[in-house]
């Protein structure tokens, strides 16, 4: 018999191919798992963008909210009550100078500061309201001390008005009254500067707000772009050293089977010539039984 020949020492071997997905193997992820892991990291980035735009807004809403709720209410309120106590003291010095014997006119002048006075007394109701902090509430009564005193003063002036001279009221009016009238204007101006000041401070939270918002957002767009196209051209860069690896391990095993495949040709083509040579010999005669 011809034994037939084990194969060739020089024959290329198959190379070895890591299991990605077994412990140990040279990647911790396949590749379902790496472009699973890849698109979970977009969807977290993009959580991230919505919960930061979702802060944002959220304090935004609430500082506008200060300004359009408190501040800007409050100095259209004080606004309308400074109107009225420049009207009142019009009314006061109308009414110094208006003759002792025009009655009706005394009577009309005086009506009409009663109704401003009521409508101012409406306003610090509704100021009351909008005010929420201590420090406006602390100016709030730094403002109703000086009407108080205003007021007052301005009630003796208006009883001496019919009996005394133009003259010695406008005295009283300049000496008496008009410093408590600075007064009072000067703490109502104080808490509109102050409210106008929070309002200002308002406007500058929010662009900062906004300013910080937008970069950070643009910053977190161009990482998520970034990490998407890494982790692409990770996961195509894997497939393909993959797919290379199985082709090299294919041409390989082809050629060991084109190897095994000669061999097999050349035993049986042996083996054959081997059957034809017996053939051609005579057989021995048979001997007689």
């Amino acid at each position: 018999m011809v034994a037939i020949k084990t194969l060739r020492p020089d024959a290329p071997t198959r190379p070895a191919i890591t299991d990605p997905a077994k412990p140990g193997g040279r990647f911790s992820f396949n590749i379902p798992q790496r472009i699973v892991a890849g698109f979970a990291a977009l969807l977290l980035i993009t959580a991230a963008l919505g919960g930061l735009a979702y802060l944002r807004l959220s304090h935004v809403r609430d500082v506008s909210a200060t300004v359009t709720q408190r501040a800007l209410p409050t100095i259209m309120v004080l606004g309308q009550i400074r109107m009225g106590v420049q009207s009142n003291v019009i009314n006061t010095y109308q009414h110094a100078a208006t003759d002792p014997s025009d009655t009706a006119r005394f009577d009309q002048i005086e009506q009409e500061m009663k109704a401003g006075s009521a409508a101012i007394t409406e306003n610090y109701k509704s100021l009351d309201l909008l005010l929420a902090s201590e420090d406006d509430k602390s100016a709030l009564g730094t403002i109703l001390t000086a009407r108080g005193r205003y007021t007052g003063k301005r009630g003796e002036i208006l009883k001496k008005s019919r009996q005394t001279s133009p003259a010695e009221m406008d005295r009283l009016l300049r000496t008496e009254l008009i410093p408590l009238y600075k007064d009072y204007i000067g703490a109502i101006d104080a808490l509109i500067a102050r409210k106008s000041a929070d309002a200002d401070a308002a406007r500058l939270a929010v662009e900062s707000t906004v300013g910080a918002a937008t970069r950070l957002i643009l910053l977190l767009v161009g990482g998520a772009l970034a990490g998407g196209l890494l982790v692409a051209w990770l996961i195509s860069s894997r497939i393909r050293r993959t797919l290379s690896e199985v082709a090299a391990s294919l041409g390989a095993g082809s050629n060991e089977v084109a190897a095994a495949a000669t061999q097999v040709t050349s035993a049986s083509q042996t083996l054959a010539s081997g059957a034809m040579i017996s053939l051609r010999k005579p057989f021995p005669p048979l001997r007689p039984s």
